[in-house]
């Protein structure tokens, strides 16, 4: 779960802005979860999009909003997804050719690392079409031709809470916002405009 908080040196402002406007604080709080958790979206996509070999919008349709009300000034950001199939990342060869196979097939879900060889227990990573159409990195487990199973990377939701390359680095930036967001609607209220 992500979580922002305000810093302690703000608090007190906050509070005491709050305390003026009194019954709207709530509407206040609602408001600025609502405009961070929107930025935070398009910046955690953004990013995720930046870091990781995965398109824009399958990182900005796996997360969710649930807004947030007066009643309940909590807005909930969900990311949901299982692990991604990994030749949608980066792979060589990108696509599926029966007429020339590969020797080695490499692959990376990361965009500053090297593509690395696939490989398992000795068994050789390869390409495959399977009867339903559907085109994937697979490998054997041991000797035998079958079963074969695909290659998986990580889930949209642990790349997008990744402390080392995604939330991590964007978490000042967004506790940034959350602090904008509650001085300004704090502001459009003392000025009679909401």
């Amino acid at each position: 779960m992500i979580n922002f908080v305000f810093d302690g040196e703000n608090v007190l402002e906050v509070c005491q802005a709050l305390e003026v406007i009194g019954p709207k604080s709530r509407q206040v709080l609602a408001r600025s979860a609502n405009e961070t958790a929107k930025k935070a979206r398009m910046l955690l996509g953004n990013k995720a999009r930046e870091t990781y070999e995965v398109k824009k919008s399958g990182a900005n349709k796996s997360m969710s909003l649930q807004r947030a009300t007066a009643a309940s000034p909590v807005a909930i950001l969900t990311a949901k997804g299982r692990p991604i199939p990994l030749k949608q990342f980066k792979s060589q060869p990108a696509t599926y050719s029966p007429s020339r196979r590969p020797k080695v097939v490499k692959a990376r879900a990361i965009k500053a690392h090297k593509m690395v060889e696939l490989q398992k227990d000795g068994n050789k990573g390869f390409i495959a079409r399977m009867k339903s159409g559907h085109v994937g990195l697979f490998y054997r487990n041991g000797k035998k031709r079958f079963p074969i199973y695909q290659y998986y990377s990580i889930s949209m939701p642990n790349m997008l809470k990744s402390e080392e390359f995604v939330y991590g680095v964007l978490r000042p930036t967004i506790q940034d916002i959350l602090q904008h967001q509650v001085e300004r609607q704090i502001q459009r209220v003392l000025a009679g405009k909401g």
